[in-house]
């Protein structure tokens, strides 16, 4: 296989040549939480329950153990398409996807979905224009649509990349946001909130 992403500990994420991911998954401690349930068994789950909400994910095909490397494994087809940050920074795209990124997010958040892993690596776009969720082992399904604290933490994850928050601002942050609020169907006061979490963070970071 070919070895697509790794990290001090080995390889991540291998991509097999009859088109298949393998994902890799270390535990971390040896009595925890997540050798009662590996995240390979929540990245499974999550997909499984993001298809039925109606968010397009990966499907995953296989979840194996393999002692010999201490490793956790899921295994899906290789999706069709490029992460936004990749698409974005190929020259001619136009930024216009981020508008849709803002209306995607705002699904999302009304359907009570907290992506803890979001930034622009980690959503797809389809050649046809779809976008698509990776890298899913970090979720939580609310029963509600997300508070406007929690949207502005989610928010927070997305704005903490520097090479995705120039993306954003060159499209225009108040555009992004207002392209947002527009989809989300929350209230006035909660959109107040949520706006005034988020500049009360970048004031306390020194960002504009």
């Amino acid at each position: 296989a070919q070895e697509l992403e790794k990290d001090r500990y080995g390889p991540k994420v291998l991509l097999t040549p009859e088109g298949r991911i393998i994902k890799l998954f270390r535990r971390k401690r040896h009595l925890s939480m997540n050798s009662l349930y590996p995240y390979a068994r929540r990245f499974q789950r999550n997909a499984q329950r993001l298809q039925r909400y109606g968010v397009p994910t990966v499907q995953v095909e296989a979840v194996y153990r393999c002692p010999a490397i201490e490793r956790d494994l899921v295994v899906y087809p290789l999706l069709t398409g490029s992460p936004l940050r990749q698409y974005l920074q190929t020259a001619g795209n136009g930024r216009s996807i981020l508008g849709e990124l803002a209306e995607f997010v705002a699904r999302l958040h009304h359907k009570g979905i907290y992506f803890r892993s979001l930034h622009l690596g980690n959503i797809l776009r389809h050649p046809e224009g779809e976008l698509m969720l990776i890298d899913v082992a970090d979720l939580r399904f609310l029963w509600l649509p997300m508070s406007p604290l929690g949207r502005a933490r989610n928010f927070r994850h997305l704005f903490r990349y520097p090479q995705d928050l120039a993306i954003i601002r060159h499209y225009g942050l108040k555009r992004f946001l207002a392209r947002y609020l527009l989809s989300s169907g929350i209230s006035p006061w909660s959109a107040k909130v949520l706006l005034s979490r988020l500049m009360q963070k970048r004031a306390a970071d020194g960002q504009n």
